[in-house]
């Protein structure tokens, strides 16, 4: 009996368990890299074992297996070209060892994003751990970090808060310093129609932000894995009619 009740409560405890964790897609840059096996007669693909900066603190589903996107072909820094898939080779350290494999006449490249499944609590995603998710840094007119990508992965509302009204001070303060300085167009379309961008921009609320950064999570491709001058992709937004998410 006092079996049966142990393996009920073994059980119940990992299906417990189970219920606060879920599967989320993260994308890690490639950090170093080697070619194993290069295409050839006999063979139609491109072998590589390659490095991604793990930081320590990832869970990653038994048997994980992920996509990796490259370089745009027309030469932007978007990264949203199949490159190939990869597969869990050994878990060291600080890294995680990968064997990636991509079709002949595609080679990997560093900075190449990985997106791989890791386990997660089963809460719901902020902003904040989305941008983490996708790693985009955001920076402030003279390029330094308004917030590091791997420091703000978490799901607590006070962080999400927090870095809506650090970027949204930022862009008020940029478009009071340019306002007056250097020529600026008058907005067409979108929530400040009719308005100086830098007027707009000093205007900017936390639900701007916020508008915007769900944007950016509905949209992630141009922007992942990338470092962004807060200010400047914000102003591209305004100019371009401020599109909501989805």
């Amino acid at each position: 009996m006092k079996k049966y009740i142990f393996s009920f409560l073994y059980f119940t405890c990992h299906f417990l368990a189970a219920q606060n964790q879920k599967i989320a897609f993260v994308s890690f840059p490639v950090a170093a890299l080697e070619l194993q096996n290069k295409a050839h007669i006999l063979s139609d693909k491109n072998i590589y074992l390659a490095e991604i900066d793990l930081n320590g603190f990832y869970e990653f589903e038994e048997k994980a297996g992920g996509k990796v996107f490259g370089l745009d072909e027309n030469g932007k820094k978007t990264r949203t070209t199949f490159v190939g898939v990869a597969a869990i080779h050994k878990r060291l350290e600080t890294k995680m060892s990968l064997k990636i494999t991509t079709e002949k006449g595609i080679a990997l490249q560093l900075g190449d994003l990985v997106q791989m499944p890791i386990i997660i609590p089963n809460e719901p995603n902020t902003l904040a751990f989305d941008l983490f998710r996708f790693r985009i840094n955001f920076l402030n007119s003279y390029a330094d970090k308004l917030f590091d990508c791997e420091e703000w992965s978490t799901y607590y509302a006070e962080t999400e808060t927090a870095l809506i009204q650090t970027l949204a001070d930022e862009v008020r303060y940029y478009g009071g310093e340019m306002r007056g300085k250097m020529p600026s167009q008058v907005l067409q379309n979108g929530r400040y129609k009719d308005m100086d961008m830098f007027d707009a921009m000093v205007r900017t609320s936390a639900l701007d932000m916020r508008s915007f950064l769900s944007f950016i999570r509905s949209y992630p491709a141009h922007y992942a894995g990338q470092e962004w001058k807060i200010a400047e992709v914000y102003a591209t937004w305004l100019t371009h009619d401020t599109p909501e998410g989805k």
